[in-house]
């Protein structure tokens, strides 16, 4: 499975609750090849083993209170984990989910969850010490109000690597994604990656986290903590008018200094706690669909991991809820009738061209990025992207608003390009300068002939 993380890799996220009306394992495998066909390279699935059933709410945590969905099973509230949620199915259906993603060409992802487990955790009864205790011999309970996991305590180091094993020995799972995982001690996730990359060198590791300390052991961070940097400039925030392109510049290439190397950090599109948390104001509405084409123009073709929700490749604005199954609460499942809309259509032919681009071109996985000097900082991010094959140029206008600009300096053979993706731009060469006009959220993204 070498090749998924040679090709920079791709992660496409799949809530099991949202992707079928059935919302089980089996099920998902059947929209497999529409995965393979959009060309993603691994498959991240949100927990699968079994959840806490527990229906003591003082246990449960406020997002999941707040949902209204009276579901006692969160997902991230982990009682068992080494046995499938009948939810989704049973260990077969999880291996054929895996087989058919490899048969495919993708790798499968799991969602490791070591920071809390669930108050009826199946160990507890004997292991009361796997988790942190009061000075009353109660569970000490974090932030979603789970018990902590105590990492000072051996066995459950031991038993928590022989978990990791587990579902790599018998289910060939090619990657973990790890929540929470810079409130994990380090030291722990170093060991279980020797243990695993033993048997599977080429696994993936990445952490719901932004210390860069962590990228010793792990492929990819979701984010970067820079200290003394100032907050983030996102690009959402800048898509909501709270800040400007060239801000967001400023700390991605402070984000590229600090790890000095391509594609250890993930350009987050969407995931299920932001379409959770936003409801019925997902990105999609509330960006516009041009805002999310600006947005993924720009996630596929800058050097970090493009990560995208599940729908996001039809254009789906439903109102999602990680509480939500076909058991309690709302239906909160995919809008694929997008597919037969235009924006849908539209949206899944650019989403394959972008996955194309990673796939087949080097260059847009390449650790070379270099910015552009342009007269448009505040509205447009434009750079190029080059190896020793292939160059592309690529600019994305961020805003709302209309821009007039000129690119300076440019290669003197930048006129010998071809568009691979253009909306709502237009463009001139005069002498070593290239003239650009691009409406509201319009993008380019050109390659060198």
């Amino acid at each position: 499975m070498e090749e998924f993380k040679k090709k920079a890799p791709s992660i496409y996220q799949l809530s099991l609750r949202a992707f079928t009306p059935e919302g089980t394992l089996q099920a998902a495998a059947g929209l497999l090849p529409h995965l393979a066909e959009l060309g993603t390279k691994y498959v991240e699935l949100l927990p699968v083993v079994q959840a806490d059933e527990g229906e003591d709410r003082k246990s449960w945590s406020k997002r999941q209170i707040a949902s209204e969905t009276d579901n006692p099973k969160n997902n991230y509230r982990i009682k068992d984990y080494f046995a499938i949620d009948e939810e989704y199915g049973t260990d077969e259906d999880l291996k054929d989910f895996v087989t058919i993603a490899h048969s495919l060409q993708m790798g499968v992802m799991l969602d490791l969850v070591y920071f809390h487990c669930g108050p009826n955790a199946v160990f507890l009864k004997d292991h009361p010490d796997f988790v942190k205790q009061n000075s009353d011999g109660s569970f000490l309970t974090g932030e979603w109000n789970f018990p902590i996991l105590n990492f000072d305590n051996p066995e459950l180091r031991e038993y928590l690597w022989s978990n990791m094993l587990y579902f790599v020995e018998k289910f060939d799972i090619d990657g973990y994604r790890c929540d929470v995982g810079d409130r994990v001690p380090l030291d722990f996730w170093r060991e279980g990656v020797e243990r695993i990359k033993r048997i599977k060198p080429d696994f993936f590791m990445l952490n719901e986290g932004g210390d860069p300390e962590y990228l010793s052991v792990f492929d990819a961070n979701y984010w970067l903590h820079i200290p003394s940097s100032e907050t983030p400039a996102g690009v959402e925030y800048v898509i909501e008018g709270k800040n400007s392109a060239d801000k967001f510049c400023e700390y991605w290439e402070k984000c590229r200094r600090v790890l000095s190397t391509q594609g250890r950090m993930s350009f987050m599109i969407e995931n299920h706690d932001i379409a959770s948390d936003t409801g019925a104001e997902r990105r999609e509405k509330k960006f516009g669909t041009a805002g999310m084409e600006a947005f993924l123009a720009l996630g596929f073709t800058l050097d970090g991991i493009p990560f995208v929700f599940n729908g996001c490749e039809v254009a789906d604005d439903l109102e999602h809820n990680m509480f939500a199954n076909r058991f309690h609460g709302r239906e909160t499942g995919i809008n694929w009738a997008n597919l037969l809309r235009e924006k849908g259509k539209r949206r899944l032919k650019l989403m394959q061209t972008l996955y194309m681009l990673r796939n087949k071109y080097a260059a847009i996985s390449s650790k070379e990025l270099i910015w552009a000097e342009h007269t448009a900082e505040k509205n447009v991010v434009a750079f190029y992207r080059s190896d020793e094959r292939d160059s592309f140029f690529v600019m994305v206008n961020l805003t709302d608003q209309q821009v007039t600009f000129e690119v300076k300096n440019i290669p003197h053979n930048l006129h010998l390009i071809k568009d691979i993706v253009v909306s709502n731009t237009v463009y001139s060469f005069e002498k070593s300068e290239m003239k650009v006009s691009m409406l509201e959220f319009g993008y380019f993204i050109g390659q060198y002939l």
